[in-house]
């Protein structure tokens, strides 16, 4: 214990008695940390890889070993307990045994007299670990490359609530084995990564997948990381209950990464409901990603208030299905005025639920979408807005030049949306060519909307294929009726061709605002057969309701139902009233006002 003793003694005088205190020195060179054992005679290993390790061990019940080289070293524990071990040396461990992992307890030092020969699976599974460690390893791979990479380090490591790993040099990590680094690190708060070389990494996904998932939610630093390697960071953050990150200025690989569901889902284990502000401006060889990468990638991320993707280049990417679907807490995506989406086909369902998200400040630019070949925009934005209250509510977003003339879904397209009442006009473009459209293709295109007070389609193309306006503009009725109702102005231009329509069923049921309704003066109504509560309560001026009975009579021969309940007509004589005895003589059942 460092105490020398001279015991000479004479006729019980001691003589030359020197006695020198302990000193206390602190073991730096080891590496230490601490297992548990819970029953008598239980034995612990020390598990790695053949031709690894060399390494000498104090196993912290006054017995050791040294010169250990086989892969996995047993130590017996006659006495159930917490014991410290030391190492010196060479050494690789790898878990991959949960009984072992299970055993660790608190991880304390690396040790400046201990080389670490491979890192993978270092600390899998170790769910009762905590990591006090505050020194860095020092790695000199001499494994194979397929050890030579974070997989799994601390995968469910969930004891672990912080981890300040910027010091650690990790230009020796290589290969394309790195996949869920730190995967599901439940109590996981804080992990920073400052500094990190990661330019030989090859492949990197799932590293925050299902992290940070009990308590306060997690923050992640890591700037200015280097991935120009790596071929995947896919659902690198996904489900990860991400609450701060600094990601800014990384690099992707010149030739392409895949980063597909990179951001899907964050926050919704832990039951967010936004605060997240992700900041992912500076990020280089955007332009290369796989061109599946717009799909899912922010899918559903509750966590999510605001996203910054100030000039990522989209414009190899054609999948974008679902991309902000169910973010409902998402309220801007800044720079969404820098983005191209020029290779655009697939739209479907891109902003879907996103329930708080406006386009006030970033919005489409003019030329947003005017060189894509999207087929599908089916429930592109579906519910956009639709938790938002009057006087927080957005613009319309800025999609009149949008190429539609590849477009062979839009199934619910403006479905439930929710705009700012302020005397909005949506007025499409001759871009606007819908001639792809068949069928029932239109059906409950803005159901229930609010926001628009002029819905002005003059330029728009609709063909003869078009079988169905059936709840096309329909306000709901009773409790989910869209509020207000915003609706005064319906114009439809010579290149709307509903010649094929069927039904009109209630497609402009309960809109009690709209008063002027323009079909072009060579509408044909030829196949319709129904249109039953099409204008309930609609209350059109005269003439809007004249032209219109005008027209159906001059092209229609079948018994039609017609709902027109807040309508009249010119009395007789007049062009509209003989248009009327014309329809009914036909077999139509009309209902509206009385003429005037």
């Amino acid at each position: 214990m460092g105490v020398s003793i001279n015991t000479t003694k004479s006729l019980g005088r001691s003589v030359g008695t020197k006695i020198s205190p302990p000193q206390n020195t602190v073991d730096t060179a080891s590496m230490i940390f601490t297992i548990t054992t819970t029953s008598s005679n239980e034995d612990f290993i020390i598990r790695g890889l053949a031709g690894a390790n060399n390494y000498d061990v104090d196993w912290g019940d006054s017995s050791s070993d040294s010169g250990v080289t086989a892969a996995d070293k047993t130590h017996t524990y006659s006495v159930a307990g917490t014991y410290e071990i030391k190492i010196t040396g060479d050494i690789y461990i790898r878990n991959t045994n949960a009984t072992t992992s299970a055993q660790y307890t608190e991880f304390k030092q690396w040790g400046t007299n201990t080389t670490i020969r491979g890192i993978r699976e270092w600390f899998q599974n170790c769910i009762n670990m905590t990591y006090t460690a505050t020194d860095a390893p020092n790695f000199n791979f001499t494994v194979a490359a397929s050890y030579q990479g974070p997989y799994r380090m601390f995968y469910k490591c969930n004891s672990i609530t912080t981890l300040d790993l910027s010091n650690w040099n990790t230009s020796a990590f290589t290969g394309s084995t790195t996949a869920q680094a730190f995967y599901s690190m439940n109590n996981i708060t804080s992990i920073n990564l400052t500094g990190w070389d990661v330019s030989n990494i090859t492949s990197a996904a799932s590293w925050f997948q299902i992290s940070g998932n009990s308590g306060a939610g997690l923050t992640i630093t890591a700037p200015n990381l280097n991935w120009s390697a790596v071929t995947t960071i896919a659902s690198f953050f996904q489900n990860c209950n991400m609450v701060s990150a600094n990601i800014t200025g990384w690099t992707l690989r010149a030739a392409g990464t895949n980063i597909s569901q990179a951001f899907r889902d964050l926050g919704n284990l832990g039951g967010q409901t936004g605060g997240l502000d992700l900041d992912l401006t500076g990020w280089t060889n955007t332009g290369a990603m796989n061109t599946a990468n717009g799909s899912y990638l922010f899918l559903t991320s509750k966590a999510l208030s605001t996203v910054d993707l100030t000039n990522w280049d989209f414009s190899n990417v054609t999948n974008f299905t679902a991309m902000f679907s169910g973010c409902h807490y998402l309220t801007d995506i800044v720079g969404l005025n820098t983005l191209r989406f020029d290779s655009a086909t697939i739209m479907d369902s891109a902003f879907v639920y996103t329930y708080r998200l406006i386009f006030d400040t970033h919005n489409f630019h003019n030329d947003f979408g005017a060189n894509w070949s999207v087929a599908d925009f089916g429930n592109c934005f579906y519910k956009n807005g639709y938790s938002l209250s009057a006087g927080s509510r957005g613009v319309i977003p800025n999609i009149i030049n949008w190429d539609m003339s590849n477009a062979t879904d839009v199934y619910q397209f403006f479905r439930e949306s929710v705009y700012e009442d302020s005397n909005q006009t949506f007025t499409p473009s001759t871009s606007w060519d819908l001639s792809g459209l068949a069928g029932t293709d239109l059906k409950l295109f803005a159901y229930n909307v609010t926001g628009f007070k002029t819905w002005d389609w003059s330029n728009v193309t609709i063909p003869s294929a078009v079988t169905s306006m059936n709840t096309f503009l329909t306000i709901a009725s009773g409790a989910t009726a869209a509020s207000p109702k915003t609706l005064t102005t319906l114009i439809f231009g010579a290149n709307c061709d509903f010649s094929g329509v069927t039904d009109w069923t209630s497609a402009f049921q309960n809109q009690t605002l709209l008063t002027t309704l323009t079909f072009d003066g060579s509408v044909s109504f030829a196949a319709t057969t129904t249109m039953s509560n099409m204008l309930t309560l609609a209350p059109l001026t005269v003439a809007s309701y004249d032209n219109f009975l005008i027209r159906a009579a001059a092209t229609n021969t079948n018994a039609v139902t017609l709902t027109a309940s807040g309508s009249s007509f010119t009395c007789a004589p007049s062009a509209a009233a003989t248009a009327e005895g014309t329809l009914v003589t036909a077999g139509w059942t009309i209902t509206d006002l009385a003429c005037t």
